[in-house]
């Protein structure tokens, strides 16, 4: 059996550059617009991105809003000079707001100190460092220990603080048949899913990651699920999830039915 290596660790083509920038660009704006809620703005406000991915392109969009940006993910992409310059040099043409950090970055061929990178697991953060907002984008359904996970970014919030987060409780395996993985027994599951570092996703539904949320001291402020299974594919899935030995045999089709949540969460205030 080949050895899996994680998405991030893959080597970039020049090719993917152009489609790097518009993604970037999406999330970026993505961020920044949530992120509008927060009084006083993003200056000077300490922020998280879980899970950024091949490049840091949005969490640069968040520093040019004036924004502290921190990054953390247990597989975290090197800097790959002939990939990460043109495209961050891309990005700074296409972005209106302050060049700076982009300019930083390219001088430095790095992220320091622009951004402050966090190499390793939320779920395994042991530093005391605060953030006002802690942010994702298709990240919490890939980590290793969802609960142990949002307990630590929990803790590692300041009170009053936010988290912005759009889940995705598809089978990345195939987007087109979403709900497969939840056939398995827990122990199947766990097997397939430690073999790709959780990279096709974990199997919670819409209603367990809210009680996580709950259970972990988080409020949720707004949350709405943004996508659905398609209704010829859950009649046809439902006989068979029905018939197994999965633990969401009996679960209810308007849970299962959700794919696609975002959410808005706060801590409480320090009494």
């Amino acid at each position: 059996m080949e050895t899996y290596i994680p998405s991030n660790f893959r080597p970039r083509s020049v090719k993917g550059i152009e489609e790097s920038v518009d993604y970037a660009l999406v999330v970026g704006k993505n961020y920044i617009s949530q992120l509008g809620i927060i009084p006083g703005g993003l200056k000077g406000r300490t922020v998280l991105e879980m899970g950024p991915g091949s490049d840091f392109g949005p969490a640069l969009l968040l520093a040019s809003a004036g924004a502290k940006v921190s990054i953390i993910d247990r597989f975290v992409a090197e800097w790959q000079d002939d990939y990460h310059r043109p495209l961050y040099t891309e990005l700074r043409k296409r972005w209106p707001g302050d060049p700076g950090p982009f300019d930083a970055v390219l001088a430095a061929g790095g992220y320091h100190p622009v951004i402050t990178v966090y190499d390793c697991a939320i779920e395994d953060m042991t530093e005391d460092q605060k953030f006002d907002v802690i942010i994702s984008n298709a990240v919490l359904e890939h980590m290793r220990d969802i609960k142990q996970a949002v307990a630590n970014m929990a803790r590692i919030t300041n009170p009053s603080g936010w988290g912005f987060h759009q889940i995705d409780f598809r089978d990345h395996r195939d987007f087109s048949r979403p709900l497969e993985y939840l056939l398995y027994t827990d122990e199947e599951f766990k097997e397939k899913c430690d073999e790709v570092f959780a990279e096709f996703g974990q199997t919670y539904r819409v209603s367990e990651l809210e009680n996580i949320f709950l259970q972990s001291g988080f409020e949720i402020e707004y949350g709405q699920a943004n996508m659905f299974a398609d209704e010829e594919y859950m009649a046809e899935f439902l006989p068979r999830l029905r018939a197994s030995s999965s633990r969401y045999r009996d679960w209810p089709v308007d849970d299962l039915r959700k794919i696609s949540a975002f959410y808005r969460l706060r801590t409480s205030p320090r009494i």
